[in-house]
Parts: C-alpha cells; structure tokens; sequence
C-alpha cells in the first residue's frame, strides 16, 4: 500500500513540474511572439519613415529644376506626384522677389508614412540669350534706322553681366560687364519683338515693346582652339591683310597675330568664319583684332551655323578701295561726317551666329541668325537684324549660351515632425 502511495505521489509531481515548465514555455513563447510582432512593426515604421523621406527629397530636387526652368512656377497643384517605386509627393511655392519659400509633403508607398521639409531658395535667374536676336553687353550703342526682328537685351545697367573666364582647360562665368556706360542712343528704331533693358530708359518709344528686368544676362561660354584643328570643310590662314573678289565653300579660321588687320571686299565666305583668339585674352580689353568688310556674304546659316565669330574682333566697314579701313572714320577729312555710313552703301551679309568684340562705322548689313556684341557698337546704321531659331538654338561648336535659370541654391531647410 504504501509503495502504490509513493507512486502515485511521484507521478503527480512530475504532472506538476510538467504542467509548470509548458507554462513556462508558453509564457516564452508568447512573449517571444509578442517582442518579434514589436520589432516588425517598428522595423515598418522605420521603413515608412525613410521612404516618406524620400519622398521629399523627390520633391525637393523636382522643386530645385522646375524653378530653373519657371521661376514662377507655383508647386504641384491638388494632385501629388507618385514616384515609380511608390509613395508621393507634393510640393506648394510662393515668390517673394527672388526668394522662394516651398512646403514638400512626401508620403510613403503605404501611406503610413508621412515627412515634411519646409525650404527657402534663391533662384538666380540668368535671362535666356538662345532666344535672341540681338545681346549687347557692352558700354558705348548708338543705332540709328536699325530693324530687329526678334528679341533684343541691353544690359544698361553696371552689375547686370556675366563674362565668361577661362581658367585651365575649363572656365566659368564671373560677375563682369563693362566699368562703366555711356548713354545709349536708339533712334528711328524698329522691333518687331520685345526690348529687355535694366532701367528704365525708354529707347524705343512703345511701352509695349519694352520690359525692364532684373536677372542677369550670360557672355557666351567660347573656346575657338578647336578651330584650329585641321579637319574637312576647314580652310586656316595664318596671314591678314587685303582679300578681295575671293570666294570660299568651306569654313575659314583666320589664325592672325596680335594686332594684324584684315580687309574683306567683294569676298564670299560660304562656310563662315571665324577669327582665332587666346582662351587667355581678356575680351573687356582692347580689340586683339580689327577686321574691315565691304559687299561680302558670309556664311549661309546652315549647320554648324557658324556667321562671324571673332569674340576679339573690332569690325568695322571697309573703304572703296585699299586695304584698311576708310580714313574718314576718324579724322574726317573728306569733310562729310560719318560719310561712309550714309545710305546702304558697303553693305554685307552674315548668317549664322556671330560674336563680336566690337562693332563700329557700319551700314547696310544684315545679320541672319544671332548676334552677341561685347563691348561697342557704335554708327550702326540702316541694318537688319533678324533672328534665326535654329542657330539660336543649336550655337556653333566652341560656344554656349545661356537658355534660361541657371542656378538655385537653398538657404534654409527646416523639416517638420
């Protein structure tokens, strides 16, 4: 009796320890659960959070390039944008003069997950120059009977321009433009389009026609030493002086020394051409070059859309006959001021893109494609200037031109929890 007591008292506490170590196991159990379903769902939510942050950088770097191209553009709108890899965002903008204060909202693929930066930016707004037919960025215009068709930038204002500088093999544009400025003059103008000017000086005499601006206006960004290169459809001539009755199908660089001028009568120049000069030359200096035509044609605006560039070239308009330029110029002697520029006498013909240091004592020219003067233009008489969109569009080789907003910088970023 009493072993089958002792057996049976044995076996109830093995029931026990039994019954105590399951629960025990299953107190383990469910708190194992219970500590993975916590950290899944923290490791979700961290997974939300990155990708609303995400999100917003989306939207932040979509802000930055839609205020490049529109320095006015005012957010999303009502509808948000979804990214590829799911989840959203949208962006609100206000202007309040060249400072831009943006709201992003971005939200995760899940919706779970919610992030929010608030930004000011500064939009330096440099004005398209591909879309114009005539940018003068220098200190000394006088223009009397000229026609422009197509858009015209006068930078009448100290501080408004950006030259290009070559540092190395590369360059960039730096605050530039002129020391200082005459008065411009504009008389018996006629524009088909619109006049942007820094003051507000009122040239051509229809409000309409003119728009005062603030941003700045780019130099193109130039490097002629490829042209120096030997290649088909190139022609290099190392020497200046009188070409005349001449004609060339193919482009012709002039690779002249400092200081040698260049006479151009009766001359046809299918292929453009284009005046060599240094990456070192500082184009707000004098004229490295100075280049006298009278009844030529050149270039053809077709690709590469190369007219005149000479970036250092002072050119002005050649006498009847000799070499050189019209002695009346200067001294007067033949005793009619300013005798060589009266009428349509002279007159020449460029097309394509040209670039010049200056332009002074020319009449009866036309210029088909775009033209960009740094310095002077001075005499400018009974011309056409007219804008060509695929050469504005499409510069030649060793050339670039602003096309729009160029720079955004953020300030401040603050996010919001």
């Amino acid at each position: 009796m009493r072993n089958s007591a002792n057996h049976r008292r044995d076996r109830g506490s093995v029931l026990l320890l039994t019954m105590l170590l399951t629960g025990l196991l299953a107190m383990l159990a469910s708190s194992f659960g219970s500590s993975a379903r916590s950290q899944l769902g923290a490791a979700g939510d961290v997974k939300n959070e990155v990708h609303a942050d995400f999100a917003v950088q989306s939207g932040l770097e979509f802000a930055q390039r839609q205020l490049l191209l529109d320095p006015d553009w005012a957010g999303t709108g009502a509808t948000p944008v979804t990214l590829p890899g799911g989840g959203s965002f949208a962006v609100s903008a206000s202007r309040s003069g060249e400072q831009h204060l943006l709201s992003v909202d971005g939200v995760s693929g899940s919706g779970a997950g919610e992030a929010r930066v608030e930004a000011t930016l500064q939009v330096d707004g440099g004005n398209s120059t591909a879309d114009k037919a005539l940018v003068f960025l220098g200190k000394e215009l006088s223009l009397e009977n000229v026609h422009i068709n197509g858009d015209f930038i006068l930078a009448d204002k100290l501080g408004v321009v950006m030259d290009y500088q070559h540092s190395g093999e590369g360059g960039t544009w730096v605050p530039g433009g002129p020391a200082s400025i005459e008065p411009f003059t504009l008389s018996w103008m006629n524009m088909n389009d619109t006049l942007f000017k820094y003051t507000d000086t009122v040239y051509v005499g229809s409000g309409s026609q003119e728009q005062k601006i603030s941003s700045k206006v780019y130099m193109p960004a130039w490097d002629l030493n490829e042209y120096l290169g030997s290649e088909p459809g190139r022609v290099v001539l190392n020497t200046g002086g009188l070409y005349e009755n001449v004609t060339y199908q193919d482009q012709v660089v002039f690779h002249l020394a400092p200081g040698e001028a260049l006479t151009l009568r009766k001359c046809r120049f299918l292929g453009g051409i284009v005046v060599y000069c240094e990456r070192s030359h500082d184009l707000r200096g004098p004229a490295r070059n100075q280049v006298w035509i009278r009844d030529c044609t050149i270039g053809t605006g077709s690709a590469p859309h190369v007219g005149f560039i000479g970036p250092a070239v002072e050119l002005g308009l050649a006498a009847e006959s000799g070499e050189g330029s019209h002695v009346c110029f200067t001294n007067h002697e033949c005793g009619q001021q300013h005798c060589c520029i009266n009428g349509k006498k002279g007159g020449s013909q460029i097309h394509g893109f040209s670039f010049l240091h200056s332009m002074e004592y020319l009449s009866g020219l036309l210029v088909h494609g775009q033209l960009f003067v740094v310095n002077e233009m001075e005499h400018f008489s009974t011309s056409n200037i007219i804008y060509h969109n695929q050469v504005g569009l499409n510069p030649p080789p060793g050339i670039q031109t602003v096309n729009g907003s160029d720079e955004v910088r953020i300030e401040q970023l603050r996010e919001v929890y």
